[in-house]
Parts: C-alpha cells; sequence; structure tokens
C-alpha cells in the first residue's frame, strides 16, 4: 500500500475539504465504541448502487485502496464519482470530474485530480467525519450520504454530458443543508441533556445557538429563560458584596477548586456522548473560574510590580496575605514574591511581608517556599528574624526545618548552640530520605565541626539506626577526615552495597573519600562477577574515584 497512498495524500492537500462538522456531532459518535476493521467499500458499493442505471461502472476491484482508507471510482467516459471514505484524515466524500483520460482507476482518478487542481472543473459532496462506529453504523452512515447525494446530484448525473457547474451548486446547497440538520439535532441533543443535569451555562449556550438556528421552540425557549436567570443568580453569587478583600479571595478560590474537581470527576465519566458533553461543559466552568480567579487586572498589577510601579504593591501584598489556594495560586504567589524582591519596601509594608513570610513557614511545603527565602533575605527584619528562631524550636518537623531554610537564605542568621544543635538534627532528619536533597549537603557542610563530624562517623560505622543517614550526610560533605580504621570500616560499606545493593544513595560519594589501593583491587575483581548488578555498581564506584582523582590533579 505504500506506492498507492502517494496519490491519497496528494489529493488530501490538493481537493479534500475540511469536515463539515466534529465527530462529536455526528449521529454516528460513540464513545464506548473501540474503532474496529470496518469493511469500507462494501456499503460504498451497496448504497451507491444508484449510479449503475445512470451509466457509472464500477473501477477494477483491485484498483482501490483497502484497509485505512478507500477510494472507488464510478466511471463513465464524461464523468467520473469518486467516493473516498479515510476516517483518520478526509472522512467521507465525492468528487464529481469530468471523465479521466486513460487509467480510470482509484490511483488514477485520484492522480488526475490532484494534478488538476485550479483547472478542472468539479462538484464536492462533503467531508463529513467518520467516527468510530459498529459495522451496522457505518453502514447507517454510508446509507444517510448516499441518499443525500443522490437526491442532490442523480437527476442531473443522467443528463449527457454531466453540467458540473450546476451539480457543484447543488451539493454545495445539499452539504449546508446536512450540516445544519446535524448542528441542530446535535445541539439540541445538548441542550436536553443540560437541561436535565442542571447544567445552566451549557443549556443556554445550545438553546441561543438553536436560536440563531431559528428552530428554537415554546418548550426550549421557557428553558432558555429558566438557565438565563439561575445563571443570573449564581454570577450575583460571585460577585463581591460586602466582602473584604481576604472574604473574596477565599471565595473565588473555593469556585476554583470547585469547578475543576469537576472536570476532574466528568473526565472520568466521560464514557458516552452525554458525559463528554458534561466534561465540556465542566472544563468551560473552570475556565471562567479561573478568569475571576485571576482578571485582567491582576496580570495587569504584576506586570505593574515586575515594571518597578509602587503602586502596584498594594494589592497584590493583599494577594499574598489572604493566600488563596487553590489552581495556579502558587504559581501566582511564586511570581509576585519574586517581583516584590525589587521593591524598597516602607515600614508599615516590610511588617505585612514579614507576616507573609511567617505563614509560608507555618503553611507547608508550597511551590513558592523558595521564592519567600529570596524575599527573606531582602527584607530581614528583626521581627522575621525572632519568629524564625521561635520557629526553629518548634515541635513540628517540617516547621523547623522551613525554619531553617529561610534563616539560612539570609545574611548572619546567628544561631546559638543549641540552634546550631537542633539544626544538625534537622540535616540528619533530612538525610533520611533515600535521595537526600541538595540542601542536606549544603547545611551540613555549613554546621560541620571536627566533634560532629566524629559523631557522624560513628554513628555511620555502627549500623544502627540512623546509620544512613550519617553516611548521607558525610558523603554529602565537601570533605572529611578520616582515620585509617574509619576509612577501612566505610570501605567495607562501600564494598557490601556493590554487593548486596539496597541503599544506592550515597556509596558513589563515599567511594572516593575511602580511596585505596585494596577498594580499587576489590572493586576491579568484581568487574568480573556474573551478577550484572555487582559489575554495574562496582563501575559506578571506580569511575567515582578515577574522577575525583582528575578533578584533584586538574590544575
Amino acid at each position: 500500500m505504500g506506492d498507492t497512498f502517494r496519490p491519497f495524500d496528494a489529493f488530501l492537500v490538493a481537493v479534500a475539504p475540511l469536515p463539515a462538522w466534529s465527530d462529536a456531532m455526528d449521529p454516528a459518535y460513540d464513545p464506548a465504541v473501540e474503532p474496529a476493521p470496518v469493511d469500507l467499500a462494501r456499503p460504498v458499493l451497496s448504497h451507491f448502487a444508484f449510479l449503475g442505471p445512470l451509466g457509472f461502472a464500477v473501477a477494477p476491484p483491485d484498483n482501490w485502496e483497502r484497509g485505512a482508507a478507500v477510494a472507488i471510482p464510478f466511471v463513465r467516459d464524461d464523468t467520473v464519482v469518486l467516493v473516498v471514505v479515510a476516517p483518520a484524515t478526509v472522512g467521507f466524500l465525492v468528487v464529481v470530474t469530468p471523465g479521466v483520460v486513460g487509467d480510470v482507476t482509484a490511483v488514477g482518478v485520484l492522480q488526475s485530480l490532484a494534478a488538476a487542481e485550479g483547472r478542472a472543473q468539479r462538484a464536492t459532496f462533503g467531508s463529513f467525519p467518520v467516527p468510530a462506529c459498529t459495522p451496522q453504523g457505518f453502514d447507517g452512515l454510508v446509507a444517510r450520504h448516499a441518499a443525500a447525494f443522490a437526491d442532490a446530484a442523480a437527476t442531473l448525473l443522467a443528463e449527457r454530458p454531466a453540467d458540473l457547474r450546476h451539480i457543484a451548486a447543488r451539493t454545495a446547497a445539499a452539504v449546508d443543508e446536512v450540516s445544519r440538520a446535524v448542528q441542530v439535532a446535535h445541539t439540541r441533543r445538548r441542550g436536553e441533556a443540560a437541561w436535565a443535569e442542571g447544567r445552566d451555562g451549557a443549556t443556554v449556550q445550545a438553546y441561543e445557538r438553536l436560536s440563531e438556528l431559528d428552530t428554537l421552540d415554546e418548550d426550549e425557549a421557557r428553558r432558555l429563560a429558566t438557565a438565563r436567570d439561575r445563571e443570573a443568580q449564581t454570577a450575583a453569587a460571585l460577585e463581591r458584596g460586602d466582602d473584604d478583600e481576604r472574604e473574596w479571595l477565599d471565595r473565588r478560590a473555593d469556585h476554583v477548586r470547585l469547578t475543576h474537581r469537576a472536570v476532574h470527576e466528568a473526565f472520568d465519566r466521560r464514557s458516552s456522548a452525554g458525559a463528554f458533553a458534561a466534561w465540556e461543559d465542566a472544563a468551560t466552568a473552570a475556565h471562567e473560574a479561573f478568569e475571576i480567579m485571576y482578571p485582567r487586572r491582576f496580570w495587569d498589577d504584576v506586570e505593574r510590580l515586575r515594571a518597578g510601579d509602587p503602586d502596584a504593591v498594594e494589592p497584590l501584598l493583599a494577594f499574598l496575605e489572604a493566600d488563596p489556594w487553590c489552581f495556579r495560586s502558587g504559581y501566582a504567589k511564586e511570581t509576585i514574591l519574586r517581583f516584590l524582591r525589587r521593591h524598597r519596601l516602607d515600614g508599615g509594608q516590610q511588617a505585612r511581608v514579614e507576616g507573609v513570610l511567617l505563614h509560608a513557614v507555618d503553611a507547608g511545603d508550597r511551590r513558592e517556599f523558595r521564592m519567600s527565602c529570596k524575599l527573606a533575605r531582602a527584607n530581614a527584619t528583626p521581627g522575621l528574624r525572632a519568629g524564625l528562631h521561635a520557629r526553629l524550636r518548634s515541635a513540628d518537623p517540617g516547621v523547623a526545618r522551613r525554619a531553617l531554610l529561610m534563616l539560612t537564605s539570609i545574611k548572619r542568621p546567628r544561631l546559638d548552640a543549641a540552634e546550631v544543635a537542633i539544626a544538625r538534627g534537622v540535616v540528619l532528619r533530612g538525610a533520611e530520605r533515600r535521595r537526600a536533597p541538595r540542601w542536606v549537603g549544603e547545611l551540613a557542610w555549613r554546621f560541620w565541626s571536627d566533634d560532629w563530624e566524629d559523631e557522624l562517623r560513628s554513628a555511620a560505622i555502627s549500623g544502627a539506626p540512623g546509620s544512613d543517614a550519617a553516611l548521607r550526610v558525610l558523603a554529602a560533605l565537601p570533605r572529611t577526615h578520616l582515620d585509617p580504621e574509619s576509612s577501612d570500616r566505610l570501605a567495607a560499606l562501600v564494598l557490601r552495597v556493590v554487593d548486596h545493593g539496597g541503599n544506592e544513595s550515597w556509596f558513589e560519594r563515599m567511594a572516593p573519600r575511602v580511596d585505596s589501593p585494596a577498594l580499587r583491587a576489590a572493586l576491579e575483581r568484581r568487574q568480573e562477577h556474573p551478577d550484572d548488578n555487582v559489575r554495574r555498581r562496582a563501575r559506578w564506584a571506580l569511575n567515582a574515584m578515577v574522577r575525583a582523582e582528575a578533578r584533584r590533579t586538574d590544575p
């Protein structure tokens, strides 16, 4: 089929119009039907048999494409009627063209049409979508289109020679008529389903479209009026009213969360045409809620803040203080925090920022926390420092960790001995994760001392609970001081990981610290091990040692 599809591709580019409506609007559309092989040719031959008495003969059956597409020419000396069915591309299309000289097979007709773009008179009927459907559904689809084409063109095709200009006008009008009928039926189904499910926005949209098509009946007009009234009441409920800024933001954020939850729930249920429509309506409502939450003036204020306008500080600082929690709120707050660093704040604004930053420590691990730490560096007020020192001693490990990260992001955090001990404990808790975050190594080095290193080394070698965390901290340090006995014991731990696997998050970084001829020889021997995983881990450790050696000797 490779060669036969080349003229078909050229035909698609040169001749085929876009589908008259989407798959989801077609009467045969059923999202529950899985695409399956359908005999594309048989229904075409059956329902276009009316062309036989008009003098048309079907081209030899071995000259049309089978499988993903079919192109069947009905040939007469003066005219060719080409019926194309290609579900994945053009859909269903009939092209009426003057008789072809020479090759009258499907490939020949396609080549002739593609080459004659802009020169030959022709009429088209379609294209119409061909959604996935059962064989019976596909047969019904072809029957409907064949009947509509026959009504429009059969009488004119009976004439010899056929008047293609007249046929083109009739088929174009027929396409409009068929398309209008499909749109009306689809819109009416959508409106009825939306009304039954209480989706007022979708009800209004559907019945307003029927009104535009001049097909709205009295019952539908009453429904439209009722849905408009209820929509107006919903819109009024989302107006600010007497709410203060915080209450107004919270109400909008609640609305965003509800609509986005509805999108996910509707997505999980979209196994029928009605459920698919409900999902589309939920998505529309979510977009509208997003626009209410972040109106144009909000993004204008953000742009003004970026440009350095001091008048933009107040509304966006109020947004940070309200701390709405919904879709894209973390991104919005992160952006505001970034641009707020560019502004010189007065005393009152600094006090409010202080509250925002301390709330960021209390609230949890959010997207905007890293930018909060950067803003803290630019606004390290005494009140902020005092609040962070107090939170460092919190019984909540998350609050203590975030307080430490914000404290260490500002200049001269001034931790006393007790707070340094707390900070080291935070670092060890961070190292309990299988892949320790980057800040573990940075803060470990910041709070390093010979005594702490001795404690870490003893804990790492002991094998007691917490030894893995101690190993990760030791491995993250830029350098360590190891006596021969400690180095040998840590090398033994590296080999144990190479041999047995398990926690592999630290041994590559530890291997260069305990590098020795004996360890290298042991790793080289494991390069011949029958187990692929042992060979892989041994290779990783050796490569880490080689890279570290190269860095030490590189001038």
